[in-house]
C-alpha cells in the first residue's frame, strides 16, 4: 500500500469548494481509496434539502480517480492536469439522497487504460445507510491545452 506523499491541493487540479475529498488514504498501482464528508456548505447543497442527490457519490468517485491520476502524475515528475469524467454505466445506490454529515469511503479500481487517455473504473462509495457501485469511464488527455482548444491530441498522449 502505498501511502500519498502530496496533500490534496498537490493531487488535484481543483481548489477551494471545487474539492470535495477530506483526504486521500491510499494509492497503490490499480486503486485508490480516499474519505469525503456530505457538507452543508459544500458544492452540490442545497438551501432545502436533506442532503445530495444519490448521484453525486459518482462525482466524489471522479474525484477519487483524479487523485489516484494526479498522485501517479506526480510520482512520474509530471504536472498534474485536468481529466473529464466521460460516462457512467451501472451505477446502483441504496439512496436517493445522502444525508448532510455523513462520511463516505470511496473506493476505485483501474480495470483498463487504452493508451489514448481512457480509462475505466470500478468504484464504491460507502457510508452510514449508502452502498454505491459504479463504472466510470474517464479522459485524461496527454495535452489538456490542446484538447480544450479543441485540438485533436491523438498522438500527444502519452
Amino acid at each position: 500500500m502505498t501511502v500519498t506523499a502530496w496533500p490534496l491541493d498537490g493531487l488535484l487540479p481543483h481548489a477551494g469548494p471545487m474539492v470535495l475529498l477530506d483526504k486521500v488514504l491510499a494509492v497503490e498501482d490499480e486503486t485508490v481509496r480516499a474519505v469525503a464528508t456530505v457538507r452543508r456548505d459544500g458544492l452540490f447543497a442545497g438551501p432545502h434539502e436533506p442532503g445530495v442527490p444519490a448521484w453525486v457519490g459518482m462525482e466524489y468517485l471522479a474525484q477519487t480517480i483524479a487523485a489516484w491520476s494526479g498522485f501517479h502524475e506526480r510520482a512520474r515528475g509530471r504536472p498534474v492536469h485536468p481529466g473529464y469524467l466521460v460516462g457512467a454505466r451501472s451505477f446502483h445506490s441504496s439512496v436517493g439522497t445522502i444525508p448532510w454529515g455523513v462520511v463516505l469511503t470511496i473506493e476505485a479500481e483501474r480495470l483498463l487504460e487504452d493508451g489514448a487517455g481512457i480509462g475505466v473504473f470500478d468504484g464504491h462509495v460507502t457510508g452510514a445507510g449508502v452502498e454505491q457501485t459504479v463504472r466510470l469511464k474517464v479522459y485524461l488527455p496527454g495535452d489538456p491545452d490542446r484538447y480544450r482548444a479543441g485540438q485533436s491530441t491523438r498522438g500527444n498522449d502519452q
